[in-house]
């Protein structure tokens, strides 16, 4: 094959259209990730699979979660979206909902069965996220519907570990009335009071103190 020949068949295949199912789960995603639900149902109606991909792995739950599209996201369901898709990164619609915030769509996806200690390849469990965030409301939701509150993340940290050294006291509350253990240690040998008296969080300390439990 000469070089024209050659030059014409890869430009060719750079000019291949995207087979039309491909085509049209770009679509959804992009209008799950801005909430355009009549473009979404067109596009189910169509026969497009609610469990479609980027090539990053995003799929329209997670872009709906992400992006707080509450309408999108029950959409989504009602049409038997698959609720613990996960991103490769671990990344599921539930964790993006928990880490942001959006409680009306992490109530959604728990009610269809969302697996509430999810967690990133990193080991961050939404758990952790919501109380890095300070997010007591939804620190509360998954604690009533399952999820660990000793469970490790990332460097081994739990969640009090996380609420305790960015000065959580709210969550640190919620967290210890949930069951938490202070005795616990991280990765680098460390409890939950250690890492607040290296930031001298006094209320912290005090509620620490308070309900210490062996390691």
């Amino acid at each position: 094959m000469n070089l024209r020949i050659w030059v014409c068949v890869l430009l060719g295949l750079l000019f291949v259209p995207l087979p039309s199912f491909a085509a049209d789960g770009i679509l959804l995603i992009n209008a799950a990730r801005k909430g355009e639900v009549q473009e979404m149902q067109s596009l189910l109606d169509k026969g497009v699979d609610v469990n479609s991909k980027l090539e990053d792995g995003t799929t329209a739950l997670i872009a709906a979660s992400t992006n707080g599209q509450v309408k999108a996201v029950k959409m989504l369901l009602a049409n038997g979206v698959d609720v613990n898709m996960s991103h490769p990164d671990g990344s599921t619609a539930l964790l993006m909902a928990a880490q942001l915030g959006h409680m009306g769509i992490l109530e959604a996806l728990i009610d269809k069965g969302a697996d509430v200690n999810a967690q990133y390849l990193s080991g961050a469990r939404a758990l952790h996220l919501a109380s890095l965030r300070g997010y007591t409301h939804i620190v509360k939701t998954l604690l009533d519907n399952g999820a660990d509150v000793n469970a490790k993340g990332v460097e081994g940290d739990t969640a009090l570990h996380v609420a305790s050294q960015n000065n959580r006291k709210e969550i640190v509350e919620l967290l210890l009335k949930n069951g938490a253990e202070t005795g616990l240690k991280n990765d680098k040998g460390k409890t939950p009071l250690d890492v607040a008296k290296e930031k001298d969080f006094k209320e912290i300390i005090q509620l620490l103190k308070k309900s210490e439990t062996p390691g």
